[in-house]
């Protein structure tokens, strides 16, 4: 099965509790790293892989073995990952840089202590304390990477803060790989999880444009957000593919391992019991069956059940038609 793009989920588990994570109402556990070694047996060209789901990818012990697992069968993948930042012990960031990862994202909503412990329950200051060691020993070490970026969920009370606190803490730490800014999820998938309370953080119009004008009316934003071009990572890469084209990219050359071992077309499918391409020990060969009937389905016009509220899956599926 050809696969150049696939995120590996190795952890629904958390140590933070934020409330609009899903992960946070998913079953919790780790992947058996005899799914993946299995996956890997199965696949050719792979190209990139991000090692991130619905949990914090360094609480699976054995994070690093799965490393180890796809450079032994895919010596020069790109590997990226997406963190809480809160694991950078010294022997974990020794061990990142050890491995050659191609960048690592850290999450957040706000640089500021007091509205960071509200939201993720945890403390800002021990992320800061970590990423600036990280970036201290990748620097003694005279590595370029990985690029440190930071990716910053918009919420409707944090709206501009990926201006007025990250972007300077960002410049502060002598961060490279760029800051991605994302509202709130949307999709059906994500919302059913939401409380009250938490869908009333759903960025609206006003706070979009409040952002907007932000972010142009600083160059130091625009050219933070720019600095995500010179170390594509997972997202970029794939979406990348498909530049120009109306086509989704997951079921064009993507593909998610969950933490349970099942595979899905991408990964904003949160049900893998009905909606996965192949459960743990089924034949690949039916993953790819199932992933080539859903794309044909997008391509006659159809969205497919699984990939409802999909601002993607919309996009192609309309293209089809006009």
């Amino acid at each position: 099965m050809h696969v150049a793009f696939l995120q590996i989920e190795p952890t629904t588990r958390c140590n933070y509790s934020c409330a609009f994570c899903a992960g946070r109402h998913l079953p919790q556990g780790d992947l058996a790293v005899e799914h993946l070694a299995r996956l890997l047996e199965g696949i050719t060209g792979l190209e990139h892989v991000e090692l991130q789901g619905e949990g914090e990818p360094l609480l699976h012990e054995g994070f690093f073995e799965l490393i180890g697992l796809l450079r032994q069968r895919f010596p020069k993948v790109g590997i990226s990952t997406i963190t809480n930042g809160s694991l950078f012990t010294d022997a974990n960031i020794e061990r990142l840089l050890d491995h050659g990862l191609t960048r690592i994202n850290v999450s957040m909503e706000t640089a500021d202590a007091g509205r960071f412990r509200a939201i993720r329950g945890g403390k800002f200051e021990r992320v800061e304390r970590g990423i600036a060691a990280f970036m201290q020993r990748r620097e003694a070490r005279g590595l370029r990477l990985p690029a440190v970026g930071l990716a910053v969920t918009v919420l409707r009370d944090t709206a501009t803060d990926a201006v007025d606190t990250v972007l300077p803490f960002y410049r502060r730490l002598g961060l490279d790989g760029g800051v991605t800014i994302q509202p709130l999820q949307r999709m059906p998938q994500y919302v059913r999880f939401y409380s009250r309370s938490m869908r009333e953080q759903l960025p609206g119009p006003e706070q979009a444009q409040r952002l907007n004008q932000r972010v142009a009316a600083s160059p130091d934003m625009a050219a933070a957000l720019r600095e995500r071009g010179a170390h594509p990572g997972f997202y970029e890469r794939l979406y990348g593919s498909a530049a120009g084209r109306a086509v989704c990219p997951w079921l064009e050359s993507g593909l998610f391992l969950g933490h349970d071992g099942a595979l899905t077309s991408c990964c904003f499918i949160k049900d893998s019991q009905h909606f996965a391409l192949a459960k743990a020990g089924e034949p690949l060969a039916d993953a790819e069956q199932r992933r080539r009937r859903l794309a044909d389905e997008l391509r006659q016009g159809r969205v497919p059940l699984a990939c409802q509220g999909c601002p993607t899956a919309h996009g192609v599926a309309g293209a089809a038609v006009r």
